[in-house]
């Protein structure tokens, strides 16, 4: 019996992703973001994305709502934590251009 692959390259992995998707991620802290396949999906020009903080959200989530592919984002917080809030999710929110959804 073999097992089954289960790596994937960014490109691959980033190809799963479509436009609208739902996508969800941790808070991410600046240790542990996927930085690489976050810039992978923004080189693939994806849009309209609703993505799922489960622990929160950081600079991850910060990162897309920035390059404006962000659509919709529900999170119990955004927190960059010790170097404070979030300036994109700050600016889209209070700019009227993004939908929160509150998840605590």
């Amino acid at each position: 019996m073999s097992a089954k692959v289960k790596v994937a390259t960014l490109d691959q992995a980033a190809a799963l992703v479509h436009n609208g998707d739902h996508i969800a991620m941790t808070s991410g802290g600046f240790h542990s973001a996927p930085m690489g396949l976050l810039r992978q999906l923004l080189r693939r020009r994806v849009s309209g994305l609703r993505v799922v903080g489960l622990t929160g959200g950081g600079i991850n989530i910060d990162l897309l709502i920035g390059a404006g592919v962000v659509s919709q984002v529900q999170t119990c917080h955004m927190s960059m934590g010790e170097f404070g809030t979030c300036p994109n999710f700050n600016r889209y929110v209070k700019a009227g251009a993004l939908k929160v959804l509150d998840n605590t």
